[in-house]
Parts: structure tokens; C-alpha cells; sequence
């Protein structure tokens, strides 16, 4: 059995929003040879009030994994995420003020096969 090495996980994926109101982050993820367990994330928005909705893999309805009513100042620590090598996780803003910047922080456990603490 390969070993595996734990590393703490903290990552910001950031966006603006569009003219419409949406903000969608590049997808984040383990690269080749990781796994994560996020297990909190916080979701922001600069100014005003939307919804924040997190997908894995790809936005869609069947990909949903949390949503807020409120994409602004929003905290979850009830769900723990696993994800592995080649999926990723996507945060989109809804109904978000024109030029918001959106921010979501995230943190949990990155395993990684095949290294060792020293």
C-alpha cells in the first residue's frame, strides 16, 4: 500500500460579477495523485446580497452540492467534501450586484500518495 502524506488545505477561489449578476470560479481541485476532505468553506461577496450555490465537476442542478440564501458572509461546516484526483469543486453567485468580487475560502485536509513528512 502506497503511503500517504496529510497536508492542511486552504484555497480562495475568487471571480467578479458579470452584468447579469453571476459569478462563477475556475473549478479547484486535487491534482494528480490527491485526495481532499474540505470541510468548511465560507462564501463572500463584496457588496450587496446573492445566492451562492456549490456544484462538483460541472454547474448543473444534478451537481449541486450546498447552496445559501444569502451569498454573502456564509459559513458551512456540515458538509465534508471528498474529492478526488480529477474532480473539482465550483462556486457560482446568483442575483450578486454588477462588479461584486466573490470570494469563497476554503479549508480541510489535502492527501497526498506517495510523499513523506520529515
Amino acid at each position: 500500500m502506497m503511503s500517504e502524506t496529510e497536508y492542511v488545505l486552504v484555497a480562495t477561489p475568487m471571480a467578479t460579477a458579470d452584468a447579469n449578476g453571476v459569478a462563477t470560479t475556475t473549478p479547484i481541485g486535487p491534482a494528480g495523485g490527491e485526495r481532499w476532505n474540505v470541510t468548511r468553506y465560507s462564501v463572500n461577496l463584496s457588496t450587496g446580497r446573492g445566492v451562492c450555490t456549490v456544484y462538483r465537476n460541472f454547474v448543473s442542478p444534478s451537481s449541486q452540492i450546498d447552496d445559501t440564501t444569502q451569498g454573502q458572509k456564509r459559513t458551512s461546516e456540515n458538509n465534508s467534501i471528498e474529492l478526488k484526483s480529477g474532480e473539482t469543486i465550483i462556486f457560482q453567485w446568483t442575483s450578486a450586484t454588477p462588479g461584486a468580487a466573490a470570494t469563497a475560502n476554503v479549508s480541510g485536509k489535502r492527501y497526498v500518495s506517495g510523499k513523506r513528512a520529515y
